[in-house]
Order: C-alpha cells, then sequence, then structure tokens
C-alpha cells in the first residue's frame, strides 16, 4: 500500500467498495447504487491505482476480496462509521438544538422534574443550558439580554411579568420538634434582599405586627434547608415543595397567613426557535393538567 495517503478514499469510492462487499458481484453493487457497472468499475480501478495493490479477484460468479481489499474494507466501513457519527453529532450540535432556561429554586423544586421529563422524551437531541436565580429580577434581566429563551419563576408583586402558569398556598416550614407556637421575634431563615419569598414573609410579619429577627441567610436553596433542618428558624415556601426533614407548620404555628405563591413564565421574543415555544406547551400542559390552581392538589 503507498505510504503517504492523503484521505485515501473518497466518499463515493467507500460506498463503492462497501457495497461491493455486501452484494458479492459489480453488477449488483451498480445496481444498489444506481449507477452504471462501468462507474463501479472505474471507481474500483481508481481505488486500486490509489493504494497500489489488486483489491478483488473477479470470478464467475462475482468478485471476491483480495487480502488487502479485506483490509481496505475495514479501513472504508470505519471512515463510513465515522461519517455518520459526525452528521449525528453535527445535527444535536446546531444552535436550534440548544435551550437556555431561567428559573427561581422553587420552581426547580416543584414542576421543573416533570417538565424537564415531559420535553426530554419529545426532544431527545435538545441540550439544555440552565440559570438559577433565588429572585425574578436578574432572569427576567437576562431574558431581556437575550441570554435565555424562557424564564420560569415565582412572581414577585414589584415585577408583575410573565403568564401565570399555576397558583398554590404558601406554608411556613420548620423541624416537627420546633416549639409552637413560634415565639417572638420569630427566628426567620430567609433568602437574599430582593427575593419574592422573602419580601412575601416580611410584609406578612409586619401585617401581623409581629417582630422578627433574622437568623440565617443565604442566596442558596440547600443552604437554607441546612439551617431549617439544623433548627434555627422558620421559612416559608410553595405548599407543592417537599424539603427533607421538614414539616409545613399549621395553624398552631401561631404564625400570619402568607400570600399565595404564583408561577409565572415568559418567553424572549421573537422566539429564537421552534424548541422555545415547544417547551412553552410543555409548561402551559403540565400546568393544565397536573399543577391546578386550588390550593395545591396533588399532582397527577
Amino acid at each position: 500500500m503507498a505510504d503517504g495517503l492523503d484521505g485515501v478514499l473518497t466518499a463515493d469510492q467507500i460506498r463503492t467498495m462497501i457495497a461491493i462487499a455486501e452484494a458479492g458481484s459489480f453488477n449488483r453493487a451498480a445496481a444498489a447504487l444506481g449507477v452504471q457497472q462501468s462507474a463501479v468499475n472505474q471507481q474500483v480501478g481508481r481505488i486500486e491505482e490509489r493504494v497500489g495493490r489488486r483489491l478483488f479477484d473477479r470470478t464467475p460468479l462475482g468478485a471476491r476480496l483480495t487480502l488487502d481489499g479485506e483490509a481496505v474494507l475495514i479501513y472504508a466501513r470505519a471512515m463510513a462509521k465515522l461519517g455518520r457519527d459526525l452528521r449525528s453529532h453535527l445535527a444535536a450540535s446546531e444552535p436550534d438544538a440548544v435551550l437556555r432556561i431561567g428559573f427561581s429554586e422553587d420552581f426547580a423544586r416543584t414542576a421543573l422534574p416533570t417538565v424537564l421529563g415531559l420535553f426530554a422524551r419529545e426532544h431527545p437531541h435538545l441540550r439544555f443550558e440552565a440559570l438559577s436565580a433565588p429572585a425574578p429580577g436578574p432572569l427576567f434581566a437576562a431574558l431581556d439580554r437575550r441570554e435565555l429563551d424562557v424564564v420560569m419563576t415565582r412572581r414577585d408583586t414589584r415585577i408583575t411579568r410573565g403568564e401565570t402558569l399555576w397558583t398554590e398556598p404558601t406554608t411556613w416550614i420548620g423541624r416537627s420538634d420546633i416549639a409552637l407556637p413560634v415565639a417572638d421575634p420569630v427566628p426567620l431563615v430567609l433568602g437574599p434582599p430582593g427575593g419574592a419569598l422573602r419580601a412575601a414573609v416580611l410584609d406578612a410579619l409586619q401585617g401581623a405586627s409581629r417582630p422578627w429577627r433574622v437568623v440565617f441567610e443565604s442566596s442558596g436553596l440547600a443552604t437554607l434547608e441546612a439551617a431549617l433542618r439544623a433548627g434555627l428558624g422558620v421559612a416559608a415556601c410553595p405548599l407543592r415543595m417537599d424539603l427533607l426533614d421538614l414539616v409545613h407548620l399549621d395553624g398552631a404555628a401561631g404564625l400570619p397567613a402568607l400570600a399565595p405563591s404564583v408561577f409565572v413564565y415568559e418567553r424572549a421574543e421573537p422566539a429564537r426557535s421552534d424548541s422555545a415555544e415547544a417547551f412553552c406547551e410543555v409548561l402551559r400542559t403540565a400546568a393544565r393538567l397536573s399543577l391546578p390552581a386550588d390550593a395545591g392538589a396533588a399532582p397527577a
């Protein structure tokens, strides 16, 4: 076989080699490829000239690979597979195959797993890029900069954007062994300033003339959950959001009622791809079927 070969076989020559090997004759290979037999003969002649070896033994019964032909066929099949793999990778990596989503952490702990599961089954080649934030402001700002395709978050009364997906009660949460009723000043475990849930908690306590003190503050839900599990204080969350080793506190806690949690979504306009609208349709369908607005019914 000649040295220093660049490329060795063209795409047409690769197809010709594989067709002859599978068909067992030049004539049948030509029929499978939809070309004249003379074209197959010419391709084989070019390949043999290129590699400097005879690749097929012609017999009355057809064509049989030589030892060198078998070696070239292995190369041809490997190159054909690499070509298919490359096309598949490029198809899955097209700009429209990336969906950029932004969400609040409470959305991630309620509806997001269901929505992602439903959507991924219908769009298995789509790649997600996600941004999480404790407050809706940064998410909508990223949406306006077209850094996101879709935003899903808890509505903040100070930012009246987005289409409503569902509404559910907001409840107080804490350890199961917390002393009830909760004494003043109410020990609070809170997210960072600017968060919608933090504002709802402080508004409710102020409206009830209840004093409070912030005992733990963090921008991450995991660290807030750790503080609550340690028994440092109480917090608030949507009814559907279950946190490890924590319970929803009832009226015995003596805490004021909280404003309901309203979850919304908004899509960038104009849409960057059909994937964004398809994702929004899954959001709407999931909300309609399993996230009813009637005080936190169990999901279907």
